[in-house]
């Protein structure tokens, strides 16, 4: 843990303005939290933490990539081609709760490609 953006945090809060520095892609990014998502996770739905709608894509390397453009993008969730209601939807997002669905594949930033 960064102590020093710990430091900066608390005094953001406190004094009410806040840099868009301390929230930089580094430090996103590099604090996934508990979450290991397999590259990619079929089966895997990310739970709220909703970020940004994607542009929809033919499949799941597709999302992938819009995440790893995506400077606020840490997880992406792909809903896939044969979905009931939203076929081929990418969803950006901040976070991940994992859920269990059939219907979507998810992925963390640096998983663009089968590993």
């Amino acid at each position: 843990m960064d102590f020093r953006f710990i430091f900066e945090f608390l005094i953001c809060i406190f004094y009410s303005s806040c840099q868009t520095s301390l929230v930089n892609e580094d430090w996103k990014r590099g604090e996934v939290g508990n979450v290991t998502l397999r590259c990619p996770s079929y089966g895997v739905f990310c739970e709220d933490h909703f970020s940004s709608l994607g542009n929809n894509t033919k499949n799941w390397e597709e999302c992938a990539s819009q995440c790893a453009n995506d400077k606020d993008c840490i997880f992406w969730t792909w809903y896939i081609a044969d979905h009931p209601i939203h076929p081929n939807t990418c969803i950006l997002r901040d976070a991940c709760e994992e859920e269990r669905h059939v219907d979507y594949i998810s992925g963390q930033y640096d998983c663009s490609t089968v590993n």
